[in-house]
């Protein structure tokens, strides 16, 4: 649901759960599974909405590792992997943060990066 809201929002980062209700929605139908309710989701779930998005796309990723947990469940344990929110939040920043220097650089009459 994050990521829905930055796609749909330039980027910006969301301030509160109202931002993400409507985005919430969208990915649970996308998604064509069984998802909690958006009231269940934002019960069980945080969001830190001070985080900054051009900082986060700046983050490390050690050895795979969360580089940042900016969403995470309130009790119990966060997930990990590929599917963690904050891996997938990292992949999406970095690719857009990759996509706009390549922009940047063509716009400047440079070659964009393979």
């Amino acid at each position: 649901m994050v990521i829905e809201y930055l796609k749909a929002n330039g980027g910006a980062w969301p301030r509160n759960w109202d931002d993400l209700r409507n985005c919430y929605e969208t990915a649970r139908n996308d998604q064509g599974r069984h998802y909690c309710s958006f009231e269940q989701a934002r019960a069980c779930m945080a969001v830190d909405f001070e985080a900054d998005p051009k900082v986060l796309a700046q983050a490390k990723s050690l050895h795979g590792e969360r580089p940042f947990c900016v969403v995470y469940q309130r009790h119990g344990r966060t997930g990990e992997g590929p599917w963690d929110p904050n891996q997938r939040i990292f992949r999406y920043l970095t690719s857009q943060d990759s996509a706009n220097q390549d922009s940047a650089n063509t716009a400047d009459g440079a070659k964009p990066k393979p």
